[in-house]
């Protein structure tokens, strides 16, 4: 991991060097920053509970209303499909991207932000939290907009590698009525 922090600092480093017209110039094609793999860490994240008989349950809050209740691996899957759909490393999608990477002393961490330049994408940005000492994920931040049947559904979603995620939805419907609901998915707090 730290092989891989090294690297992608210095191709930051580097592409900041270049001269400017040469990279008004360059094939989009012909990309070569790497992205930091988060669906293959989240994918790998989502297999190793699905392999293991955890207790697996959601503590929601929806309409003020909090609530607990277990819920099976499919409905787990699904909702943590949230996190994979959108492959930024990918052609199609990487082009909007611009990735900073940053040290914050107050959190010690790397951090490094996906941001998107274009607000039709799905996926506005994502934000890796890994420790300074150990380069090890720490969270995972995603900001995501979808617009379905009139209405803007905005997700603010985060994961803690082997213990939990959250989801907060806020949707916005025809009438400008906002409706908000939490869910955090937990299946390992002994940790």
């Amino acid at each position: 991991m730290k092989v891989f922090l090294s690297l992608a600092l210095f191709s930051l480093l580097l592409g900041s060097c270049r001269n400017s017209s040469s990279s008004k110039n360059a094939d989009k094609t012909s990309d070569t920053t790497h992205f930091y793999p988060v669906i293959e860490y989240l994918s790998q994240q989502i297999q190793q509970v699905d392999n293991t008989p955890y207790f697996i349950y959601n503590i929601s809050i929806k309409d003020g209303k909090r609530d607990s209740f277990a819920i099976n691996q499919q409905v787990f899957d699904s909702l943590a499909h949230l996190f994979i759909k959108d492959d930024i490393t990918h052609t199609p999608l990487k082009k909007f991207y611009t990735e900073n990477i940053f040290e914050d002393v107050s959190t010690d961490s790397y951090t490094i932000s996906y941001t998107s330049s274009d607000p039709k994408t799905e996926l506005q940005n994502v934000d890796i939290l890994l420790g300074r000492e150990d380069q090890q994920v720490k969270w995972i931040f995603m900001n995501k907009i979808e617009t379905k049947d009139s209405s803007i559904i905005s997700f603010k979603m985060g994961w803690r590698p082997d213990r939990r995620f959250y989801i907060n939805k806020i949707s916005t419907d025809k009438t400008g009525k906002e409706h908000e609901e939490q869910h955090t998915i937990v299946w390992n707090d002994k940790q």
